[in-house]
């Protein structure tokens, strides 16, 4: 299947934690024209791929040339856009490799994120208080 458009049909499938059935249904489409596509026996016609694109917020420069973010990130927090270029980095690379997950280790990485952030939050408060003592 190699790194063509038919392996990252597969690989937004997979990541939306659909089968191949489920995905079929969602683009209106056979279970067997996702197979088809998936195994690289025929290129997927453009509506298919409009309707992809539409349908799961998918980048169209990554399915059509691997470069890119597979997900449209939309509705970017104000925050988001204030930091620096040097955060913004960081932030998008962190963007980048959550998109590439399922959806079941993304939800898992949130709840880490969650976890983190309240405990760094606790040590401040803490070494608040420390300093007015």
């Amino acid at each position: 299947m190699g790194n063509g458009i038919a392996a990252r049909l597969k690989t937004v499938r997979e990541n939306m934690g659909l089968t191949q059935n489920e995905f079929a249904e969602k683009l209106a489409v056979s279970q067997t024209v996702i197979s088809r596509y998936e195994r690289g026996d025929v290129k997927p016609a453009s509506e298919f791929i409009i309707s992809l694109i539409q349908k799961c917020n998918i980048n169209a420069n990554w399915l059509l040339t691997g470069n890119g973010l597979m997900f449209i990130v939309q509705n970017v927090s104000e925050d988001v856009l204030k930091v620096e270029n040097k955060e913004k980095n960081t932030i998008v690379e962190l963007v980048d490799l959550l998109t590439n997950l399922p959806e079941e280790k993304r939800k898992e990485c949130l709840v880490i994120c969650k976890e983190k952030k309240l405990l760094y939050e606790l040590l401040l408060e803490r070494e608040a208080k420390t300093k007015k003592k």
